[in-house]
């Protein structure tokens, strides 16, 4: 019998099916997998609105609206969504979900899970986990204090020292603390978690890898086609949020380079955010630049596999912050990757160690069109980043290893 039969867990996230992009597809995956091994599971989360950063149509003008989905009892609550990110704005949107998820009843739990990068959501698990006597364990998908330090939103600077206070707060009282990357495990422990308490716990590969190994050379085609992608040009796609850390604005620069110089290369921007209306203002008029909006993951996943590269992209300042949820989708696409963010960082470390893409210096269209045609030019290169990319996500990403490493954190959290 599974440990987990009988058991209650309550699941606290800001983002959740049906999302599909960023980390929803994890902690969905997570819930659901907690039902299918016979618990019974409450997730306390908002009302869809990522990446496009406003609530979905059909869940607009509610306060709270409870759905059960694939076992799992889902209870959405209403909170202020910033159209633009900012501190203040950014503070009403974590405050306001706090504040709703406090006037209500804790669910019955043996263990509570909380997912950062909100740190409403974090705290909210302590305080629910207080309320029926458990234990909380917090997954960390992004650091909050790095990310106000490092991400660009304007007045970040000024509350990165309080954000630490609380990230402090809700992760000294955790039994178990989950990260992403090895390298969030220093800030972590600088909290005073003690190593024992912090266990690596990676985004798997949420792709059907057999569907994508299946597409022919007229699969491809039609999906260039249908995008108006030349079979001559070089496609650089860059997929899923489109936000502040991303630092899109440069990736449209090399396009416009590109257009000047009459370059076969186009880049792609699939996805929505905050900066989208920003971005797509300073891309009017450029030729070598597309937009294309948010995709069913399984439509996004065969995008991937007809593009020629694949593009993650951050501003300079980020360093160690955030591990992009796209590169597991990236590696076992099988194209080569490129990754146009600071060396040394969190996400370069992740790309080096894969083996599947070469590092580009940040900020710099320059050296992103230099990056691209060099791939492109190099047919040896880009199938050996490839092939060590998808060798690397069948090997370390997979989601049968991944989950059975999520069920000794939780059963680390009711023994």
């Amino acid at each position: 019998m599974s440990a987990f039969a009988g058991r209650r867990f309550t699941v606290v996230t800001q983002f959740y099916w049906p999302e599909h992009v960023g980390i929803a597809p994890y902690s969905t995956r997570l819930a659901e997998h907690l039902v299918a091994l016979g618990a019974t599971v409450d997730v306390i989360t908002a009302m869809p609105h990522y990446p496009e950063w406003r609530i979905a149509p059909e869940y607009k003008g509610l306060l709270q609206r409870r759905e059960l989905h694939e076992g799992v009892t889902v209870n959405r609550l209403w909170h202020y969504i910033p159209p633009r990110q900012s501190a203040v704005r950014r503070a009403a949107y974590e405050a306001t979900l706090w504040l709703h998820a406090m006037g209500r009843r804790a669910p019955a739990s043996d263990a509570v899970i909380g997912v950062i990068p909100s740190l409403s959501t974090g705290a909210i698990a302590r305080e629910y986990a207080r309320r029926t006597s458990s234990r909380y364990g917090i997954v960390i998908q992004d650091l909050s204090a790095q990310g106000a330090r490092q991400s660009g939103i304007a007045g970040g600077g000024a509350v990165a020292s309080a954000t630490s206070r609380v990230e402090g707060w809700v992760l000294s009282g955790a039994a178990r603390v989950a990260v992403v990357s090895p390298r969030f495990q220093p800030h972590v422990e600088g909290f005073g978690v003690a190593p024992d308490r912090i266990s690596v716990l990676r985004n798997w590969v949420e792709v059907d890898e057999d569907a994508l190994a299946s597409m022919t050379a007229d699969d491809i085609r039609a999906i260039r086609a249908s995008h108006g992608w030349g079979d001559d040009e070089v496609i650089v796609l860059h997929a899923g949020n489109m936000g502040l850390k991303q630092g899109l604005e440069h990736v449209v620069d090399a396009g416009r380079l590109a257009s000047e110089r009459r370059l076969p290369v186009r880049f792609v921007l699939m996805g929505d955010g905050s900066q989208r209306p920003m971005i797509e203002a300073r891309a009017n008029g450029v030729a070598g630049v597309q937009f294309i909006p948010s995709q069913p993951r399984h439509v996004a996943n065969r995008m991937m596999a007809a593009a020629d590269v694949l593009l993650v992209n951050e501003r300079g300042s980020i360093v160690d912050m955030a591990l992009p949820s796209k590169l597991t989708s990236y590696f076992a696409a099988r194209k080569p990757v490129l990754a146009a963010v600071a060396d040394g960082g969190t996400t370069a470390e992740e790309v080096q160690r894969s083996g599947g893409g070469l590092i580009v210096p940040p900020e710099d269209p320059e050296s992103l069109l230099a990056a691209v045609q060099k791939v492109a030019t190099d047919a040896t290169l880009a199938s050996g980043l490839s092939e060590r990319g998808a060798t690397y996500a069948q090997r370390e990403l997979s989601a049968e290893a991944t989950l059975r490493q999520a069920e000794r954190f939780v059963e680390a959290l009711i023994e």
